[in-house]
């Protein structure tokens, strides 16, 4: 059953991932792969999820010169901050959640305790940490922003709704970095995963780079 599934699991790449020459990668202990080409200091980048790790967004930042939104509400995202607070110049740090709609959300105990991820759950989860979210819709509105160059998502489960409210707002988006998480400790099971990849493939994203639940998908009209 196991080599079935991962059969399954290879083919189905195989079939979805469009690999592009000229990609970037960045960062340190929590790389991200990019598509380099357009960014710049007119750029509007989001990323969700700190973590314990920002090296993306330091790098990020220092070499396109651009103005950087960086979303976590966690302790270990807050804290990861404070840390790194006197190297971040360009980098504006906000402790809120990023969700489908303006409110607070649950947050469950990190799986591993040293990593330090919280993870999306429902209210009725026992363990939990009730956090301000901001809707992505109603946060580029407050910006101005009728557009995303790049945005990072690594939200423990959190990014299938923020995407679906992306995507039926129909703001353009032109690459989005994701960490597509499901099956136990998670809300979302592997059906999940492939629903959004082919929902975004759908909406003109290639994927063009793919490190185990990392995934990096481009507008078809920037490539």
């Amino acid at each position: 059953m196991k080599l079935l599934k991962d059969l399954r699991h290879r083919l189905f790449y195989l079939a979805v991932t469009s690999p592009v020459d000229g990609l970037l990668t960045l960062g340190q202990e929590c790389p991200w792969t990019i598509w380099p080409k357009g960014l710049g200091p007119c750029s509007h980048v989001l990323c969700a999820g700190a973590g314990h790790d920002i090296s993306f967004e330091l790098e990020l930042s220092k070499k396109f010169c651009c103005p950087i939104y960086l979303m976590d509400p966690s302790p270990t995202g807050q804290k990861t901050w404070a840390d790194s607070r006197h190297f971040t110049q360009g980098i504006t740090f906000l402790p809120f959640a990023l969700s489908e709609r303006d409110g607070d959300i649950s947050l469950g105990k990190p799986l591993d305790p040293v990593e330090g991820s919280y993870r999306t759950l429902p209210e009725n989860d026992p363990l939990h940490l009730r956090v301000p979210a901001r809707g992505i819709t109603s946060l580029l509105r407050e910006w101005g922003w009728t557009h995303i160059d790049l945005l990072k998502l690594d939200i423990e489960g959190g990014e299938f709704c923020v995407l679906d409210a992306l995507l039926n707002s129909k703001i353009p988006v032109q690459q989005i970095c994701v960490e597509l998480h499901h099956g136990k400790g998670f809300t979302t099971q592997g059906k999940d995963s492939v629903r959004m990849i082919l929902r975004l493939l759908s909406r003109g994203f290639r994927l063009v780079h793919r490190l185990h639940w990392d995934h990096t998908f481009v507008h078809k009209s920037i490539l």
